[in-house]
């Protein structure tokens, strides 16, 4: 085997790095990624948000939850008494028994 200079070596590396898109050397030691990649990363501190959307703050008043079903079934026969698309418009705009009319 001749003997090679280690420069060339070197510069032979370095070429094949350059082949393969190697532009840039970030770290002096080198890095194991499959080894990184094991280790999950900590989780981050829940955010204020998360906090107020987890549920009431202390002293806040409480929302019952209504029992519907009256509504439910007068809005049924309101739309199933309806004999075309003007008369459910209607019954829809007049029907109270939603909260969340507009």
């Amino acid at each position: 085997m001749p003997d090679v200079s280690p420069y060339a070596v070197a510069e032979s590396l370095l070429a094949f790095w350059a082949e393969a898109g190697v532009d840039a050397v970030l770290l002096d030691e080198p890095l194991d990624r499959i080894e990184a990649g094991k280790v999950l990363p900590p989780k981050p501190p829940p955010s204020p948000l998360a906090a107020v959307a987890s549920g009431p703050r202390p002293g806040a008043p409480t929302i019952a939850t209504a029992d519907v079903s009256a509504a439910v079934a007068e809005a049924q026969a309101l739309a199933a008494q309806a004999q075309s698309m003007d008369e459910l418009a209607a019954a829809i705009a007049g029907f109270e028994g939603c909260g969340l009319r507009f």
